[in-house]
């Protein structure tokens, strides 16, 4: 894996007594976790996608590897398998959660959100996800999910009936 500064935002971690710190401090070390979060979620999307190509090569060894020696839950892994069905489908978010711009909470926000989507609306997301990146690494995962701006307020309105992504998208964006 490469190490896109995780391995810098840990060491701030480590040596950041929390208990003691001031709000410039606390600010340092929450984005270190924020990066450092970053690179686990991203292992464990490599992991996820691992452990599927494996599988469909006829090694079902490693299949219960996230959940058994990774401790998580069952749903976590499904998570991780959405997160990875996301970054499959814009591989550009890979790289953000990569680079610790995004996090995993924004790519848990696409994936359910396109989760019914149909091949050709999926194929839409192509052409916005330069504005999606965007949010996704300026906003928090909350308003990211839920704020009606731009793109972003495409996700509310991508399975209303008869509406496109795209014409949601469309209908989304400020005139001018």
């Amino acid at each position: 894996m490469i190490d896109r500064g995780a391995s810098a935002a840990f060491a701030t971690l480590v040596a950041t007594d929390v208990t003691v710190a001031d709000h410039a401090e606390l600010a340092v070390a929450a984005a270190s976790v924020a990066r450092v979060q970053a690179f686990v979620d991203h292992a464990k999307v490599q992991i996820s996608r691992r452990t599927r190509q494996l599988a469909d090569e006829g090694d079902r060894s490693s299949e219960l590897v996230l959940l058994d020696e990774g401790r998580l839950s069952g749903r976590d892994g499904r998570q991780n398998g959405e997160r990875d069905r996301v970054c499959e489908t814009l591989p550009e978010f890979e790289s953000a959660l990569a680079a610790g711009d995004c996090t995993g909470g924004h790519l848990d926000a696409l994936a359910h959100h396109t989760k019914d989507l149909s091949d050709d609306e999926r194929a839409d997301l192509r052409d916005v996800v330069d504005d999606l990146i965007g949010h996704a690494t300026t906003d928090p995962v909350g308003l990211f999910d839920r704020k009606p701006r731009g793109s972003s307020t495409a996700f509310a309105r991508c399975t209303a009936p008869g509406r496109t992504l795209m014409s949601s998208i469309d209908s989304a964006r400020p005139l001018g």
